[in-house]
């Protein structure tokens, strides 16, 4: 019977009556030994969780999956890993804060199928609920390390109908919302609880890309500056970019194609602290591109940001900006920039959307809040969950469809845990859960169920010849409107789509021009009366 000591975790031999270690009493009760034993078996490095004031640490969990792992790296590089995992936990604990690491392949309450995401958030579940109740304490940080093939990326039906080319969304969200459920209707199933932030790897990653991230994070925790700054923009999205970077960077913004790949050394001196970017990007390319009417030069490239010189954090709007499933670094931006100096990194795995001028909205929300919160102090997770909430609700009355996919898209890449100024004096409260609250999940419920759409987002009318007389004169006079405010579209029939949301119905218009890079949608939701309440373009 292989048990262990309910106050301090170590293992008790049967037929003893006291700890050995710490002499307490044992508990024969064969049901309550077996609760104690699972409670103890369950994390890979359970006796950091034995301190003397657990009130004076903020609580995180890193998972991972070591099989995945050393089928990727190899045991000897993958031990390797794990002794700075240990030197990196233990500098988190002296600042305040304890990870509790949680290996997904080496656990006997639940062996999780490494595709299946719904499990490893079960997994997850269980754990927080064990945290809160044997030491009373809140999670307020998930770490997941490994890309989607060590830890499964959950994947979503696109909420927006009309964008034909993303037909499902990569994301991270249900593991801070701690929900296995798709429908995201419901608040709690969409609203973040723990801020979260994942380690990617790719196809050519190495266990040195993982350490070196490690250690640029610690150094980055006792000191970073914010001086040095970037802001690249497509053209196009100058006013709503300009808003942005007034508020986050302390440089002026920059513009493409004034600058492209070409040009950009005369400008960037690879020793820039905040990086933000609004440009264009693609499922098919490597590089994030500018735009002047029909003009689309490549403008930032991974060869560019793995050129950098000085921790730095990253926040870009474009489409498909943190894309690194099943890529190597020379093809995605975010794992060249993670294997180098960014340390924390907001971008979208899908098409992301945003206007052109100010009110900002969607994606330029996600990356103002995250980039300006991140300075004012909060930490990462927070920033990004702030951001996440704000986008969200800010659409909530235009077209929720368009801020549902945005929270869904943009994911945060890093530990959630960095933070600028000292951890010790952050008050994670707001982005914590309480395990009490948390639902056991049936384990018939574990199995992912396929849909063309999110439920409740149901689509009843999406062909533009199928509307009536009355619509058909709304969608004219919306035309002429999208016509002369982008004659690139012109002529380009919108697609007709209503949808209904916590009651409302909602009317929606969508243009795409294709183009060998990459198609471009403009997104429109109108009123009864014809009048544009929302509009919103393709990165």
């Amino acid at each position: 019977m292989n048990n262990f000591c309910e106050e301090c975790g170590s293992k008790i031999v049967q037929g003893d009556k006291f700890c050995q270690n710490c002499g307490n009493s044992v508990n024969t009760n064969q049901e309550q030994v077996n609760e104690v034993n699972s409670a103890f078996d369950f994390f890979y490095n359970k006796k950091s969780m034995f301190i003397d004031d657990n009130q004076n640490y903020q609580f995180g969990i890193l998972l991972t999956n070591f099989k995945q792992l050393i089928e990727k790296f190899g045991i000897e590089k993958t031990e390797k890993l794990k002794q700075s995992l240990n030197v990196y936990l233990n500098t988190h604990k002296k600042n305040g804060i304890i990870y509790l690491l949680l290996d997904a392949s080496d656990n006997y309450l639940l062996l999780p199928n490494k595709k299946n995401w719904k499990q490893h958030v079960k997994l997850l579940i269980k754990g927080v609920k064990t945290i809160k109740k044997k030491i009373n304490s809140k999670v307020s940080y998930i770490l997941l390390l490994g890309g989607d093939e060590i830890i499964p990326m959950p994947v979503f039906p696109n909420p927006v109908p009309s964008l034909e080319s993303d037909i499902d969304v990569d994301s991270d969200l249900p593991y801070s919302t701690l929900s296995v459920s798709e429908d995201l209707n419901k608040e709690e199933n969409r609203t973040p609880v723990i801020m979260t932030g994942r380690i990617p790897t790719g196809i050519d990653t190495t266990v040195d890309d993982i350490i070196n991230l490690l250690n640029n994070t610690q150094d980055s925790m006792k000191k970073f500056s914010t001086e040095k700054t970037f802001g690249l923009s497509a053209f196009v999205w100058s006013g709503a970019s300009n808003y942005v970077n007034n508020n986050v960077c302390k440089e002026s913004l920059f513009l493409s194609p004034n600058i492209t790949v070409e040009n950009i050394d005369n400008h960037y001196d690879n020793n820039i602290n905040i990086h933000y970017f609004n440009l264009h990007g693609s499922n098919s390319e490597a590089e994030w591109m500018g735009q002047k009417s029909t003009e689309y030069p490549k403008a930032f490239s991974p060869s560019k940001i793995s050129n950098s010189k000085v921790n730095n954090i990253l926040g870009v709007e474009a489409c498909y900006g943190a894309r690194f499933i099943n890529l190597r670094k020379q093809d995605s931006i975010l794992l060249s920039a993670l294997s180098t100096k960014t340390i924390s990194f907001v971008g979208s795995s899908r098409i992301a959307l945003g206007p052109a001028d100010p009110p900002i909205s969607l994606a330029d929300i996600i990356i103002h809040d995250y980039l300006g919160e991140i300075q004012s102090g909060l930490p990462a997770g927070g920033a990004f969950i702030r951001a996440r909430n704000h986008a969200f609700l800010n659409n909530i009355d235009k077209d929720p469809t368009t801020g549902l996919l945005t929270i869904i898209e943009f994911n945060l890449f890093g530990d959630p845990a960095f933070c600028i100024n000292s951890v010790k004096n952050i008050k994670s409260d707001t982005f914590s859960t309480d395990a009490t609250n948390l639902k056991e999940i049936p384990e018939n419920d574990l199995v992912m169920t396929k849909s063309s759409t999110i439920s409740n987002f149901s689509t009843y009318s999406i062909i533009t010849n199928a509307v009536d007389t009355a619509q058909r004169k709304i969608n004219e006079a919306v035309n002429k409107n999208i016509w002369n405010k982008y004659p690139d579209f012109k002529g380009i029939a919108p697609k007709y789509h209503e949808y209904k949301f916590n009651g409302k119905t909602f009317k929606q218009l969508s243009y795409k021009k294709e183009q060998k890079l990459f198609d471009q949608f403009i997104i429109v939701n109108t009123n009864d009366s014809g009048e544009i309440i929302n509009e919103s373009l393709s990165k």
